[in-house]
């Protein structure tokens, strides 16, 4: 799980900052974010000491970033559009 949230939050990262694709880091940057929560309970609850926190984390991270610059980069096109 930790690297499907690494995966999702680079990928995330990458496509938003293109301007059609920003739609596709919407979509994948709440899916790595769960991803990375889920990855990063499941190390601290695991009996058995579990590598991959920093994965689940900086996969968290880089989703939670790329979500929020394709919402940055949507608001400033669509102030844009409208002047």
């Amino acid at each position: 799980m930790a690297m499907a949230s690494l995966s999702m939050g680079v990928i995330t990262l990458l496509t938003s900052f293109v301007p059609f694709l920003n739609f596709l880091s919407l979509v994948m940057g709440p899916f790595g974010i769960v991803l990375g929560f889920l990855a990063i309970r499941r190390i601290k609850q695991s009996k058995k000491p579990l590598k991959g926190s920093g994965v689940a984390l900086t996969g968290l991270l880089l989703s939670v970033a790329g979500t929020a610059l394709a919402l940055l980069i949507l608001l400033l096109l669509w102030a844009a559009a409208g002047q």
